[in-house]
């Protein structure tokens, strides 16, 4: 996921800006009557609120949101994903996910890719195409791999053995 380059929404900046506008006048004006003498005023309430809607609208100026994807990682997330893996025998691709775990298909794909970063799962190709996330931990067992899954997963254990060769 890519926190680095995440944007606020619109409003964000919008509301941030209104706060902004509202904290630093008040402010201003509650430091003037706390100075000007009157002791029976309570300023300082009205510099507290201020204080804080300067705060607010600074944070929701500079501070970008969260990815919308950052709901696809949690807890919950990853345990409807297990479950359904197992469900499916350990094999499920990204629509499949999407389906059964009613997420859109990106954090469906941000979900698995995960999975499989984590060495949890590995990707194989069906005959049709398909990209299946297998999870060995829920696989039924041995079971004869088609050809075009063999030499996938040959072609991939080559580069991963690459991969340790040239960074090792």
């Amino acid at each position: 996921m890519d926190y680095e380059n995440a944007k606020s929404p619109p409003y964000y900046k919008w509301m941030g800006g209104l706060c902004l506008s509202v904290g630093i006048p008040l402010g201003g004006w509650s430091v003037g009557i706390l100075t000007s003498g009157y002791p029976e005023a309570k300023a300082w309430v009205l510099l507290f609120l201020a204080v804080i809607a300067a705060f607010v609208g600074l944070l929701m100026v500079l501070v970008p949101a969260l990815p919308q994807d950052i709901r696809a990682l949690t807890e919950d997330g990853e345990r409807n994903t297990l479950a359904i893996a197992r469900a499916r025998e350990g094999r499920l691709s990204v629509v499949e996910l999407a389906l059964y775990g009613r997420v859109s298909l990106r954090d469906a794909q941000t979900i698995l890719s995960h999975f499989e970063a984590e060495g949890y799962a590995y990707v194989i190709v069906s005959e049709e195409g398909v990209q299946h996330y297998v999870f060995p931990d829920f696989s039924p067992g041995p079971r004869e791999l088609s050809e075009s899954e063999s030499e996938n997963f040959m072609r991939r254990l080559a580069e991963a053995e690459a991969e340790v060769e040239v960074h090792g």
